[in-house]
């Protein structure tokens, strides 16, 4: 693994909390729900719809350019699948 100084991981958390993509979208939100190592097991592998799970992190660029098309798709699929995202 590659570790990152403290000053780069705070530049990448400032510009995070800075890009609109990657704000808080409580309409999203409702769409793509989020997941992680606590609740994978429970969401998505106990649900009764199929689980597409979008591995990302928040400094990945084509991971930023992604995200408007997982929630196009997580308008035009909602109730069909259970569309989720995982920090990776």
């Amino acid at each position: 693994p590659v570790l990152l100084p403290p000053a780069i991981c705070q530049r990448a958390v400032e510009i995070q909390a800075a890009d609109p993509i990657f704000r808080s979208d409580p309409g999203c939100s409702r769409k793509i729900q989020k997941i992680n190592e606590t609740n994978f097991k429970k969401v998505a592998l106990t649900s009764l719809k199929p689980v597409p799970v979008d591995c990302c992190t928040p400094w990945c660029l084509p991971c930023r350019a992604q995200y408007s098309i997982l929630k196009k798709e997580a308008d035009e699929l909602q109730g069909k699948t259970l569309i989720t995202s995982l920090d990776a």
